[in-house]
């Protein structure tokens, strides 16, 4: 009997584990089908020097280096800290997330490319295609942008 309990638990720890690892992706494929096609990179391109300064204004914390590492486990970080458990402080959660990419990505949702109905979907789309952005595009191609 105790073996089958082992069992269970173990199968049931599995099943948890692999949604919590899996929820977060499915979300964002989700929110990003709500996305009439992506931002396209532009074909001119923005100076070096150009890039450093609008980094240094709009990007505070994010190195540009650092702008790839986002994914969609993301979200578990902006809901604890949204949730206000310890360790996480009130800028935390956005301090790997860009301005700029999300800028980029409000105003392409604007340009009418949302096909979801309401703004909380809105909102969920328009993290989801940030991060997409962010994941995509080289500082000097999100500058530019």
């Amino acid at each position: 009997m105790r073996i089958r309990a082992s069992h269970l638990a173990l199968t049931v720890s599995t099943v948890f584990v692999a949604m919590g690892l899996a929820l977060p992706w499915a979300f964002y494929g989700y929110s990003l089908s709500l996305v009439e096609g992506r931002p396209t990179t532009p074909t001119i391109r923005a100076e070096s020097e150009d890039v450093e300064r609008v980094w240094a204004i709009h990007e505070g914390s994010l190195k540009q280096e650092d702008l790839a590492a986002i994914s969609p486990y993301w979200f578990y970080k902006w809901s604890w800290c949204a949730l206000e458990l310890a360790g996480c402080g009130r800028d935390s959660a956005y301090s790997n997330v860009s301005a700029t990419a999300s800028f980029v990505a409000i105003w392409y949702l604007r340009d009418g490319h949302f096909k979801g109905k309401g703004m909380a979907w809105w909102h969920v789309a328009h993290a989801s295609l940030t991060i997409w952005i962010q994941r995509h595009m080289t500082p000097r191609e999100l500058v530019t942008s």
